[in-house]
């Protein structure tokens, strides 16, 4: 990589270089944004660029409030959810309280043949 390069693709090259020669073996939390910033001389914005790289070509993990680690072969891709109940509850459950009716959920799911066209 020349010095036209732009700072983003030359970090995420030199990590990605390390983490392939296995200088930085999986499971490695990497520098931090700030860290990487501080090192390379850019924005916040140039660290967080190339970690989205090396993220997207699946060798690092974001961990939201962790940082980034070498993704290992066994390492899996996690979908969090979280559900945040209001302790008032909503305004129609409300409703439906000051008249005296019971909330209840239901589900039903059934399996069919689709029919031919």
């Amino acid at each position: 990589m020349s010095a036209e390069t732009p700072l983003h693709l030359r970090v995420a090259e030199e990590l990605r270089a390390r983490i392939e020669s296995g200088e930085l073996p999986p499971g490695t939390r990497l520098p931090s944004v700030a860290e990487i910033s501080r090192q390379y001389g850019g924005s916040n914005s140039v660290a967080t660029s190339a970690y989205k790289l090396l993220v997207d070509d699946g060798l690092v993990v974001s961990r939201h409030g962790a940082g980034h680690y070498v993704r290992g072969a066994e390492t899996p891709e996690l979908l969090v959810r979280r559900h945040r109940r209001r302790s008032e509850g909503s305004p129609f459950a409300q409703g439906a309280a000051e008249q005296g009716a019971i909330g209840t959920w239901r589900y039903e799911s059934t399996t069919e043949q689709a029919a031919r066209p």
